[in-house]
């Protein structure tokens, strides 16, 4: 069978052709042919591939995983404590990944934050838009767009993830946001993966519902859908040549403009406490990573258990 990706974990998808149905097997994520349809979704492998770059890890996330320095940190406003928590979207153990702090805090908080929502209707609701968004008119193709230059270095940093036939039909925003990233270098394996285990943002997810805790996305993946698939074609081909020409181009866009909108949200809730936010680790770093700025605007951030390494992580500031 071809290499395909899923978007979440087990999941049915119905189009005009039948019924599909997604489910983790082993690597990688794969899409199996239900009774009725005779073909699949046109775009679903790439469309699972966008879910999977706006919740990618940056190098730094899986390099800290690797260490195996907890990404958990206390935020508190005059006595009033919640917790950071900086996911890798990977399937590690959650409990390890925590620490006692972390689960403590899971288990007591009165609302969990997330990315994205990552409940079936939301995972479902998003295929079927980008489905319809992420397929170019029939009259253009994406290699007419490109430069002949970047349209080689494309489809050799997707070779074995999408055929150039399905690639050059894809729209360049998409091809920007979900495929490009496939040009990075992969790392070293992390240890602790646990095939056929949900990556933690959705262990998380998960745990919370059983628990009857409320749910929130920071953003909603619609929103950013429909954001980006209104951009003009032509800064879309932009986006594809640059991010080709340097991996880090879109970071901008990723992270922190969303880390501004996320931290502006989060104001709403941080100071009645108990709040649990879960945002993929390299939303956590930097001079305009969530912490910094949760830091800005007079909040206490502290690391719980930093690293040997640095002991003194944590800054305490309140404006």
């Amino acid at each position: 069978m071809a290499r395909a990706f899923l978007l979440t974990s087990p999941r049915r998808l119905r189009d005009s052709a039948g019924e599909w149905t997604w489910a983790w097997r082993a690597p990688p994520w794969r899409l199996e042919r239900g009774a009725v349809p005779t073909r699949p979704p046109w775009p679903a492998p790439a469309v699972a591939l966008l879910a999977a770059a706006l919740t990618a890890a940056a190098p730094v996330a899986a390099a800290t995983a690797r260490r195996g320095a907890p990404l958990l940190w206390r935020v508190e406003w005059y006595g009033r404590r919640s917790h950071l928590f900086g996911t890798v979207h990977l399937p590690l153990d959650l409990d390890a990944a925590l620490g006692e702090e972390g689960r403590a805090a899971l288990t007591d908080a009165k609302r969990v934050f997330l990315e994205i929502d990552t409940s079936p209707d939301a995972a479902l609701t998003f295929l079927l838009q980008a489905l319809h968004r992420a397929r170019l008119p029939e009259n253009e193709s994406l290699h007419a767009l490109l430069r002949p230059t970047a349209w080689t270095r494309l489809t050799t940093a997707t070779k074995g993830f999408l055929p150039p036939e399905l690639l050059d039909r894809l729209e360049p925003w998409f091809v920007a946001l979900a495929v490009v990233h496939l040009a990075v270098p992969p790392g070293r394996p992390v240890p602790g993966i646990r095939l056929g285990t949900l990556p933690l943002d959705q262990q998380i997810g998960e745990r919370a519902r059983a628990r009857g805790i409320p749910i929130e996305g920071l953003e909603s993946i619609l929103d950013h859908l429909q954001v980006l698939s209104r951009m003009p074609r032509k800064e879309g081909v932009e986006m594809v040549e640059e991010a080709l020409a340097n991996p880090a181009a879109n970071r901008e866009r990723l992270l922190y403009r969303r880390n501004q909108a996320w931290c502006e949200r989060l104001m709403l809730w941080l100071r009645d406490g108990r709040m649990f936010i879960a945002a993929g680790a390299a939303h956590m770093f930097g001079d305009r990573g969530l912490v910094t700025l949760l830091r800005e605007r007079g909040y206490l951030v502290e690391r719980v258990r930093p690293t040997a390494a640095s002991p003194s992580t944590s800054v305490r500031t309140r404006g």
